[in-house]
């Protein structure tokens, strides 16, 4: 698991769970003042967690095309490294 990813995994779980916010702000938002189309996708997520589907595509849309995309890319990574693993072992 990489560093980033554990990285969000917890500042998620810090949000939630005491009100800890650990999310860095959007460079693009604090330098030019204004949206980028990646800004609200982490409120889209937890919208999603929460369940809350409508408010998640009201906050960001392209959270339904990057989650099924991330997690598309994730399960081929790990398909792929499983190979790797199979033929390292077999030989």
């Amino acid at each position: 698991m990489s560093v980033l990813t554990l990285y969000g995994i917890v500042a998620i779980v810090l949000y939630e769970w005491l009100a800890i916010d650990l999310f860095p702000p959007c460079v693009w938002h604090t330098f030019f003042h204004i949206k980028c189309p990646g800004c609200g996708l982490t409120t889209a997520l937890l919208h999603l967690l929460h369940l809350d589907i409508l408010a998640a595509y009201e906050t960001n849309p392209l959270l339904f095309v990057v989650l099924p995309l991330g997690f598309y890319l994730f399960i081929k990574d790990i398909r792929h490294d499983y190979r790797q693993y199979s033929r390292a072992k077999k030989a």
